[in-house]
């Protein structure tokens, strides 16, 4: 599963289950494919992060320690978390 596949609200209830599903000392970890520089967009995607402080923000509200970094090779970019 792929998190940029599903809207807003569904990536928030994604989100709130795992949290559930982990306990307290549960860790997430996970990649998403940036924004294409190109213009257009992907048409699986419903949601495009548009950096890495927009991903990081589905996160803050559910975890105390939220780390996002990115990763960008000449034919590929990813951002972790």
């Amino acid at each position: 599963m792929r998190v940029e596949h599903f809207n807003e609200v569904e990536i928030d209830q994604i989100i709130r289950e795992l949290v559930q599903r982990l306990g307290p000392d549960g860790i997430l970890s996970g990649y998403t494919l940036p924004r294409p520089r190109m213009a257009g967009s992907n048409a699986l995607h419903e949601y495009e992060f548009k950096d890495k402080e927009d991903l990081r923000r589905f996160f803050t509200p559910h975890f105390q320690h939220v780390k996002v970094w990115e990763t960008i090779y000449p034919h590929r970019a990813n951002r972790s978390f």
